[in-house]
């Protein structure tokens, strides 16, 4: 009963309105007059202005009974009193004048007059009561949502929504009324734009002259209608607003553009018109035309974008103080350098993480595609140059650099834009089987594998991660990738078998990595008398010791893994036909027992180091095994030292004192200014008996193309064994190999001075701050004066001297010392204590503090500050790059996880002492924040991509919202911070910024509610640009926020 009142008194008072409008019409009232009136009628009746159902009787009494001009100026003061909802108003208009517009020209005109007047004044209409309410009731009457296709019916969106509609209204209503809409592929508007009128339903159309009347005002609505999709489009509002459906509403952009192409080329109203020309209007959609900028408002972010563009590094401010436009292109020299270390190989190809750096880093300096090859090509360069006067060592080197030169930058490039001799199954088989070992790095010794239980990367590259990579390159139906470097991944993943493989596939690769494991984690056991593998392991042994074996007991009798006491069989032949994984499987208990023979005396050092390379020679594959047997056996400590004498084994007593020496400069000159650990005095020199048979076993063989194989492989290993040893075990295996080898004498010390970093943390400190100051040229050194990549990497080891020697470059030798490090943490902390403390150098050495002050209120002074800005803000820039880098080539995707996760909220939670300078006006704090936002963004960009086409490019979003949720949660003030303020501030707008500008596609995996919450934060801080630059990219869930952003700021 109620109810059916409610709708009584809700129809009494609809009817109350017509009847008053009614009787004003025929008073001919004044409309202002009877605007109060109906305002005070429904204020009295309980009814909230504006309203919606008062808009709809209004407009369903004059369409069409009423169409007169006095009652269109009533709707017009109703409009201006605000006692209807002006959105609402042009959307039922526009439903019954537009595709009535040819039989009522004067009614359309007056349709276009109101869209002039109000459909612009979109801020008080969104702060109304009746706002939702408005916005559903527009839903409902055009079908936005529906249309549109969206999920979500936020009142935001449907603002958007509307505006585009309007807009696509009046195109589709054009290009009729000029024959055009035809042409378009639907040949139909999907709004009631096209007219259905027939010749019946023009009144009067006997009278000519009011028939020419209707066609001129036709005419003249058609210009009309087209200037004002031009002012829809030059609006700051709603043209920001257009764009927002254009970055949201894809598919729909689309149709709405190819239209308005149309239009530009075959529209004679449009050439007609005096307010806008094709060309224009062609301007107004241009997709170089920047809507959403990323200007701001507040002092601090000004000095910011204004050299944010890494290019800035090519101004007379960027050149100052040893920066150079090759600063630009700095992690690319230093990831090339870093593939020159043939230490190891990587799973993923160069090819592969070159391409994705160089889109990276073309993303974040905005440089052009010309600009960016030719900045590969030049680093490229560079890496040749580096090596133009090489040392002797055993691993060719400039025709590896000018591999990258010519081949791989080529490959690359086109991935942005396939002596014949005899030779052995066995040898075959080693080259595959070794190949595999390098690629998971076999030859680290285990402690190196991982640090309080997390494993390093490079041990987490098993067989089983290898075959899981090669099936992930497979190509299945209807997931066929296009790029190119993939698709040559997956026609070679395809080419051996389209299906996945598993380890399981391979049974004897299966059983000996099994074998390799058990040998690495305890001592060897399981050698049965008897069966094959012992006969094999017996065979082996006469093979290698037959002059010993004959007519005595064999070697395996005093074997610790063995209690066999069988002879020899002296009738078994040399070089047992034998296959390769049997002999693999032999082989731990073949060295095992001659290693033990060794340290009973019963085989002297030479005849052990001779057995072991006929074992070597026969199946090279074999020097894989004896290293990791060898590595073991150090780690685990239980063999006695030998005394390296000079008369059971080989002393380096003639130049070890030498190398020390060397090694103590070379590290004084790279900056790095600790004494290396003693070696004991007057002490005799002893290595570890594995060790020392290892050593033995390499300097067995010659210096020749014939044994290259071997010295590829036992090279790296010596060395990363030798390392793994105590003080002086590597300058001992330098010296001895010195002594064999006198022109790898640069080589051989240099690598023994790699050791001391993995003795000694605080080294490692000195050496990446010696990173920092030679690229930022903050500290003149024997190798660099003016910073750059030349003093970073220096211009190959030939290229400068002191002292003698020639010093190495502080970024080469980090590059071949990184990989040792078994904290790796601790280089990430390290790296950002370091970079902070460069801004402070920076400022403090960019304009003494005297002619500071006297500068403080000239105007020569405030030109010579922003000066001084920029060239600070550049090499703060360049030492963010460096930082980033070295994480990244240190730890790979995992340690830049962790600096988001958890080094960046600590830095920013834990308290520190102000770092704001008397005089300095807080230029420290600021930058420092700026330099930790191109740092991180950097590290991001670099392990994960600037677009979604890397497989790391999938934990990006995880990680990311982690550390957005982290920001917003931290400007709401739900986490209490310790940094300095400006720190902060300049940090996450920095951040923002960057994000905004060079990567917007994390934008767009972030959610909508986090995302809104930072924005709200950056509003606070009056940074309302970056704020609506950051919603605008942020997908549907921010469209609707960004859109009211737009129109509460008038932006």
């Amino acid at each position: 009963m109620s109810s059916e009142m409610e709708v009584s008194v809700h129809t009494e008072i609809w009817d109350s309105v017509r009847e008053l409008t009614k009787l004003a019409q025929r008073k001919g009232s004044d409309p202002l007059l009877w605007a109060l009136q109906i305002s005070s009628n429904l204020n009295s009746a309980g009814v909230a202005l504006p309203s919606v159902e008062l808009a709809d009787v209004l407009v369903s009494y004059i369409c069409w009974e009423n169409n007169l001009p006095s009652l269109w100026k009533f709707l017009e003061k109703a409009l201006i009193l605000q006692i209807v909802p002006p959105m609402f108003v042009l959307a039922l208009l526009s439903t019954r004048v537009i595709p009535c517009r040819h039989s009522r020209p004067a009614a359309y005109r007056l349709y276009l007059e109101l869209l002039k007047r109000h459909a612009f004044t979109l801020k008080y209409q969104i702060n109304g009561l009746n706002y939702q309410k408005v916005m559903k009731s527009i839903d409902d009457v055009l079908h936005l949502s529906q249309r549109f296709g969206m999920s979500v019916s936020e009142p935001g969106i449907l603002v958007v929504e509307f505006i585009f509609s309007i807009v696509w209204q009046l195109l589709d209503a054009t290009l009729d009324d000029e024959g055009l809409l035809e042409l378009t592929l639907e040949k139909r508007s999907a709004w009631a734009a096209k007219s259905q009128e027939m010749e019946i339903d023009y009144h009067d159309s006997y009278d000519e002259k009011r028939a020419k009347f209707k066609e001129r005002l036709q005419n003249v609505n058609t210009v009309t209608a087209i200037e004002l999709i031009g002012q829809f489009l030059q609006n700051k509002v709603t043209s920001r607003i257009i764009y927002l459906a254009r970055r949201n509403m894809h598919t729909h952009w689309v149709d709405f553009i190819q239209r308005l192409r149309l239009l530009e080329a075959n529209s004679s109203a449009l050439r007609n018109s005096k307010a806008l020309t094709p060309e224009a209007l062609n301007q107004l959609t241009s997709d170089t035309r920047i809507v959403l900028s990323r200007e701001c408002k507040t002092t601090s972010l000004q000095k910011f974008h204004g050299v944010m563009a890494f290019g800035s590094l090519s101004t007379s401010a960027g050149l100052c103080q040893g920066a150079s436009r090759s600063a630009l292109w700095l992690p690319l020299d230093l990831l090339l350098e870093d593939a020159m270390d043939g230490y190891l190989v990587n799973a993923t190809s160069a090819i592969e993480i070159i391409t994705g750096l160089i889109k990276t880093l073309q993303a974040i300096n905005g440089t052009t595609w010309h600009d960016t090859f030719l900045g590969l090509w030049i680093a490229a360069l560079r890496l040749v140059q580096r090596e133009r006067d090489p040392i002797g060592g055993p691993v060719p080197r400039l025709d590896t650099r000018l591999c990258i030169l010519l081949s791989i930058t080529t490959l690359v490039i086109a991935d942005l834009i396939e002596e014949e001799e005899k030779i052995s199954a066995h040898a075959v088989f080693s080259n595959a089987f070794i190949l595999l070992l390098k690629l998971w790095r076999f030859n680290h010794p285990p402690l190196e594998h991982g640090v309080g239980g997390t494993p390093t990367v490079g041990s987490q590259l098993t067989p089983e991660y290898l075959l899981l990579l090669r099936n992930s390159h497979l190509v299945y139906p209807g997931n066929a990738n296009k790029n190119r470097n993939r698709r040559r991944l997956s026609a070679a993943a395809s080419s051996s078998s389209p299906q996945p493989v598993f380890v399981d596939s391979f049974p004897k690769l299966k059983a000996w990595y099994r074998q390799h494991q058990a040998c690495i984690a305890s001592t060897l056991s399981g050698l049965v008398h008897g069966t094959p593998v012992h006969q094999i392991v017996d065979g082996l042994l006469n093979m290698m010791f037959k002059k010993i074996n004959r007519g005595s007991q064999s070697l395996i009798s005093i074997s610790v893994s063995s209690s066999s006491s069988g002879s020899g069989n002296e009738d078994t032949s040399l070089r047992p036909k034998l296959p390769a994984w049997d002999i693999l499987e032999a082989v731990p208990f073949v060295v095992d027992a001659a290693l033990t023979a060794c340290a009973h005396g019963k085989l002297s050092p030479r005849e052990l180091a001779t057995g072991l390379k006929d074992l070597a020679d026969f199946l090279p594959a074999s020097l894989a095994t004896i290293v990791s047997y060898f590595s073991a056996e150090v780690t685990r400590g239980v063999w006695k030292p030998v005394f390296m004498n000079g008369t059971d084994w080989p002393s380096p007593a003639a130049n070890l004192s030498n190398v020390e020496e060397q090694i103590k400069k070379i590290l004084a000159t790279t900056g790095v200014d600790i004494p290396s650990p003693a070696a004991g005095g007057s002490s005799p020199s002893t290595l570890p008996l594995p060790l020392a048979a290892f050593v033995s076993l390499t300097i067995t063989y010659k210096i020749d193309r014939a044994s290259e194989r071997f010295l590829n492989l036992a090279g790296p290993a010596l060395e990363s064994l030798a390392a793994g040893c105590p003080w002086p075990c590597m300058p001992i295996v330098a010296s001895l190999w010195t002594q064999k080898a006198k022109h790898w004498s640069d080589f051989l010390v240099f690598s023994a001075s790699r050791t001391v970093f993995l003795h000694n943390s605080d080294a490692m400190v000195q050496l990446l701050k010696s990173c920092f100051t030679a690229t930022l040229g903050l500290n003149a050194m024997p190798i660099s004066s003016s910073g750059g990549v030349g003093a970073l990497l220096g211009h190959g080891f030939g290229s400068h001297f002191c002292g003698g020697i020639s010093p190495v470059a502080p970024g080469i030798l980090y590059l071949r010392v990184y990989r040792s490090i078994r904290d790796i943490v601790f280089i990430t902390e390290e790296v950002v204590s370091l970079l902070m403390h460069s801004v402070r150098e920076i400022v403090s050495s960019g304009i003494p503090r005297e002619r500071l002050e006297k500068l403080r209120t000239s105007k020569i002074g405030m030109r010579y500050r922003q000066v001084s800005l920029a060239a600070a803000m550049t090499r703060v820039k360049l030492a963010a790059a460096l930082g980033a880098s070295l994480v990244w080539l240190s730890g790979g995707l995992s340690l830049v996880q962790s600096l988001i996760k958890e080094t960046l909220p600590s830095l920013f939670i834990s308290v520190h002492r102000s770092e704001q300078e008397e005089g300095s006006e807080g230029m420290v704090a600021m930058l420092g924040g700026y330099a930790l936002a191109y740092f991180v963004v950097l590290c991001g960009a670099f392990a994960w991509g600037v677009d979604s086409t890397s497989s790391a490019s999938k934990r990006r979003p995880k990680i990311l919202g982690t550390h957005l949720e982290f920001l917003a949660s931290a400007v709401d003030g739900k986490i209490s911070l310790g940094c300095d303020w400006a720190t902060w501030r300049a940090y996450v707008s920095g951040f923002v910024t960057l994000m905004v500008g060079c990567t917007p596609n994390w934008v767009l995996e972030v959610n909508g509610d986090v995302l809104k919450r930072l924005s709200n934060g950056l509003r606070q801080w009056d940074e309302e640009e970056l704020a609506l630059a950051l919603l605008g990219i942020g997908g549907v869930g921010t469209m609707g926020a960004a859109a009211e952003l737009i129109i509460e700021n008038d932006m």
